[in-house]
């Protein structure tokens, strides 16, 4: 299966709604539960006050029934009985009248009508009052009309000296009352609507403003997560990089910039991961381009002389050996091709890596430069060139006497065959203040430019063409090989049409090769 085929095991996850949805939705349910409550207790409250004044009205107002009634019975000097409420009840009617009370009748404790201000008064069907006030208590019905009216009917037994001498029945008309208790609950629930609508944006405000940063960090990791799943280096690169408006949460002083402080160090940590990561593959890539370079390269050397001593081979196997020059001269090719695979051979053997190696220890170099200048002088005077030696007596160091005398040997031959004919080759060695030295061999010619001398220490390269034929571009890489063996650098500089320096740099102490040998 493909890696586009494969799909992360989050995605097969449905999501439910979103933490800022449900919290808003949260609470604007919660507010709109409040405001209800609220607005049903207020409503019941202001009811509850509007009937306490209705039977503060109302009690009143029997009190000033009964007075009346009181007084006219002293007044027409009659008894307190049925009889003499009787006789008062048109009067009574007369003085609650003219004191405003344009509806009320008049009863006896029986409940039969003696009187009333308007005929036809209370014969709509509204006498629960009337039933209860028959019983002994005064009593009072609410009654809602249309448009915001309320009529009150009210009942009261008239009681004079402990004796039920009758009962009075009231018409009361309370709309004015009522409207006005109205425009008080509907003031109330709007400006109760008001608060609530205010104090619900702004605590939606504080929660989005202190959700922010988790959404962030949520939308911010899921593009994070889902692009690493990908393998998408280059977007990986791009959506690493710490938004803004996280860096200015993580500014905040409370355990959500803490949150967004510690994902911002963590996603650095995990830029940095990455890049390792790439470094790592690309050095890889490199490291296997080289190691096919090398492959394809040794396969070219190495197919070359055996090409041609086996093509010499079947000519003289056909021949016979009938054609003495023939003989002669594909014997000395042979040789030659023979000469060269070895040395191509033991070139190879030295770029690998050899588990009988000589053991360090302390050598003079400069010893061992000065030979291996002798050494190649016979080769440096059979194409004009001559060395010019300026080198520090007992330059001393801790490594391998064979390997230091090869890294002399080929850096002196590399000078010899691509120097300058009949030119100067410069040979300097001298202790440096650092603790190392510096062994530079300086050849004329034509030089090097920047991409050659980035490709000169690598196996089979050759930046020119060399004096001498079977030449494979090892020497270079072998002395590379022997440098960092020792713990030492070389660089290579060149002037086009005038110089080329390889500068060798290396610890004049130890600096870990025992330990580096133990390590291998």
């Amino acid at each position: 299966m493909s890696r586009k085929d494969r799909k992360p095991k989050h995605q097969g996850k449905k999501r439910g709604p979103g933490l800022q949805l449900r919290l808003t939705v949260g609470l604007i349910l919660l507010f709109a539960a409040a405001l209800v409550l609220t607005n049903v207790v207020v409503s019941g409250q202001i009811e509850r006050q509007c009937q306490e004044q209705i039977q503060g009205n109302l009690r009143d107002l029997k009190s000033t029934a009964e007075i009346y009634t009181r007084q006219l019975l002293v007044t027409n000097r009659l008894n307190n009985e049925e009889e003499g409420f009787r006789e008062a009840a048109e009067e009574v009617l007369d003085q609650l009248i003219s004191s405003g009370q344009e509806r009320v009748a008049a009863y006896t404790p029986a409940g039969e009508l003696i009187t009333s201000t308007q005929s036809g008064l209370f014969e709509d069907g509204y006498d629960e009052d009337y039933r209860i006030a028959l019983g002994g208590q005064s009593a009072f019905t609410l009654i809602h009309g249309r448009g915001s009216t309320l009529t009150v009917r009210f009942s009261c037994p008239m009681v004079i000296e402990g004796k039920t001498v009758g009962m009075l029945r009231f018409d009361q008309d309370y709309s004015q009352w009522w409207r006005q208790w109205e425009g008080i609950s509907r003031l109330v629930l709007l400006v109760t609507l008001i608060v609530f609508a205010l104090t619900l944006l702004i605590m939606l405000g504080i929660a989005w403003a202190l959700l922010r940063p988790v959404l962030l960090l949520s939308r911010h990791s899921t593009r994070v997560s889902r692009e690493i799943e990908q393998g998408d280096w280059s977007a990986q690169a791009e959506v690493l990089a710490p938004p803004r408006n996280l860096q200015a949460a993580a500014g905040r002083r409370d355990e959500l910039g803490q949150l967004a402080d510690n994902y911002l160090r963590m996603l650095e940590a995990l830029r940095r991961q990455l890049e390792r990561i790439g470094e790592d593959r690309d050095r890889i890539r490199d490291q296997y381009r080289e190691k096919q370079d090398f492959f394809n390269n040794a396969t070219h050397e190495l197919k070359t002389p055996l090409t041609t001593i086996s093509g010499y081979a079947e000519l003289i196997g056909k021949n016979g050996g009938r054609d003495p020059e023939l003989l002669q001269k594909g014997a000395r090719h042979i040789e030659e091709e023979s000469r060269r695979l070895h040395a191509l051979v033991v070139n190879l053997l030295e770029m690998s890596d050899r588990t009988e190696k000589e053991a360090p220890k302390s050598c003079d170099f400069s010893a061992l430069v000065r030979s291996a200048a002798e050494g190649m002088e016979p080769k440096a005077r059979r194409y004009g060139c001559r060395f010019e030696l300026r080198i520090e007596d007992n330059v001393c160091l801790t490594g391998r006497p064979d390997r230091l005398r090869e890294l002399a040997v080929n850096l002196l031959d590399n000078a010899i065959k691509y120097g300058e004919p009949s030119g100067a080759i410069g040979v300097q060695l001298n202790r440096e203040p650092d603790g190392f030295l510096c062994f530079a061999v300086t050849n004329g010619g034509p030089g090097m430019t920047e991409q050659q001398l980035e490709q000169v220490f690598s196996p089979f390269y050759r930046a020119a063409s060399s004096r001498e034929r079977g030449s494979a571009g090892l020497g270079l890489s072998i002395c590379r090989k022997i440098t960092e063996e020792h713990g030492g650098t070389i660089t290579a500089q060149s002037v086009p049409g005038v110089s080329t320096v390889f500068t060798v740099r290396l610890p004049l102490t130890d600096n870990g090769m025992e330990g580096k040998e133990e390590h291998r």
